[in-house]
């Protein structure tokens, strides 16, 4: 009888860790739901995953408020490769492609009411003198799992404490982009669109 009772008491006591360690875990995950919930995906046409995949990593979710916040951009192609433009740099260079970081309110508004718009512009010849064969030149062709890389720091002094959320995309917008899509050499590995990285939440504090 000691026995039975000694066997059953410790069943509970597993049981009972069991149901402790499982709601833990279903906190934990609900709560970086929560958070992520907090961060939607812009809108706007997004290039399929199996073209092409971005990443974004910082050093850290937390920091100063005078603190800059160090971003790196990691574009990757999918299994098949994939056609992008031939940049990969700063799009507020160019403000038809390129990769871009920012942080947003909670609300979605721009976190820095002083930010700057984009410097510049594409200089294309009119319809009907370029061609889809001659634009191709400014296309690349990125390997299956080939990446570009870039960095970027965002200034936070001017912006006030609390919780704010960091977006990361690479933009693939050319001129002609549609055309070229089409040319039988592409074989529809055309990325056209927003390449989002999943959002971050940044404390400032």
């Amino acid at each position: 009888m000691f026995l039975l009772r000694q066997r059953d008491s410790t069943d509970r006591i597993l049981l009972a860790y069991t149901l402790g360690a499982l709601c833990l875990s279903t906190f934990i995950l609900l709560s970086d739901r929560n958070a992520l919930g907090q961060c939607s995906f812009p809108q706007g046409e997004q290039v399929g995953r199996t073209l092409a995949t971005l990443r974004m990593q910082t050093d850290r979710p937390t920091y100063r408020q005078d603190a800059p916040l160090e971003i790196t951009l990691t574009l990757k192609a999918g299994s098949n490769g994939v056609y992008l433009p031939a940049y990969f740099d700063d799009f507020m260079k160019t403000c038809e492609r390129g990769f871009s970081a920012t942080l947003l309110t909670l609300a979605g508004k721009s976190a820095d009411l002083h930010a700057t718009g984009c410097m510049g512009g594409g200089l294309h010849s009119g319809p009907g003198i370029d061609t889809a064969q001659a634009e191709l030149t400014n296309f690349i062709r990125l390997e299956p799992g080939e990446t570009r890389t870039w960095h970027t720091t965002l200034k936070t002094s001017a912006l006030s404490r609390g919780r704010y959320c960091l977006y990361g995309e690479y933009l693939s917008f050319a001129y002609m982009i549609d055309k070229v899509a089409q040319l039988r050499e592409v074989k529809g590995l055309m990325a056209k669109g927003r390449i989002t990285a999943t959002p971050l939440l940044i404390d400032l504090r």
